[in-house]
């Protein structure tokens, strides 16, 4: 083991010579030990406490002396499984919070903001952003989307119930997912609308929700993109009307 290794594991170097030097002679005290490291006795003090707090070594006495000693070196996992699960931690913080600090941002700015997803797992958190940002949803879906998500798709649309939105959406006009809305839409607080299969298939979906649109395509590329601003918002909520309307003239027309 060398002081490299521990500074890479996020000891200083004071910290990592001190972690050395105790299993190298064993339990030692502070004076000792600020004589070996070369520090002051109060930054050999200042060390061992953070490395106890680590749990990196453990206070000992040699007779009526106060000392320390070395823990095992497993202790260095342990310490890695604490920070990964704080950093996942705080990365749900953060995403949990974004919605918020986001239209704050935008309240004071006026700049509309963009993010992109890739693949299965950025598709599914722009669903999920649905739900951390808690607004009713207007959606249009073509005949020729890709359901990724499998049957976490329909957990999703029972999460939005559980939170109490409303969902406007536009869709072909299918056999299958008019009998599953006729089964569910008042259970779910949904109104949807339909338009004749194969009139719009194109595999891109797009989600108005608050001041976002969420625009997903499901081909070779599977990406989707995130637009925050007011004014796009509200644009794809008039569209949004003009289609249901278009789409219900051409479905009666065919009918």
């Amino acid at each position: 083991m060398n002081e490299d290794t521990l500074k890479q594991l996020g000891l200083n170097q004071a910290q990592a010579k001190t972690y050395i030097l105790l299993i190298q002679n064993g339990q030692m005290t502070p004076p000792k030990i600020a004589e070996l490291s070369k520090e002051s006795r109060t930054n050999a003090y200042t060390v061992l406490d953070k490395l106890e707090e680590l749990g990196l070594v453990k206070r000992t006495q040699i007779g009526k002396k106060l000392a320390y000693e070395p823990e095992n070196p497993i202790a260095l996992e342990r310490l890695m499984e604490k920070r990964r699960r704080e950093v996942h931690t705080a990365e749900q913080r953060v995403k949990d919070s974004m919605p918020a600090l986001l239209s704050y941002f935008y309240t004071y700015q006026n700049r509309p903001g963009v993010r992109y997803f890739e693949g299965k797992e950025g598709i599914t958190e722009l669903y999920l952003d649905q739900l951390r940002t808690k607004q009713d949803i207007y959606f249009i879906r073509s005949d020729g989307d890709l359901n990724l998500l499998g049957p976490k798709i329909y957990d999703i649309i029972n999460k939005r119930h559980e939170l109490g939105l409303k969902v406007y959406g536009i869709e072909p006009a299918e056999a299958d997912v008019m009998r599953y809305a006729q089964e569910n839409d008042e259970r779910l607080g949904r109104t949807m609308a339909w338009f004749p299969p194969k009139l719009y298939n194109e595999p891109v979906n797009i989600y108005t929700y608050g001041n976002k649109v969420a625009i997903i395509s499901y081909a070779e590329e599977t990406i989707g993109v995130l637009i925050e601003s007011p004014q796009i918002a509200a644009a794809f909520k008039q569209l949004h009307a003009i289609v249901k309307v278009g789409a219900e003239t051409l479905l009666g027309k065919n009918n």
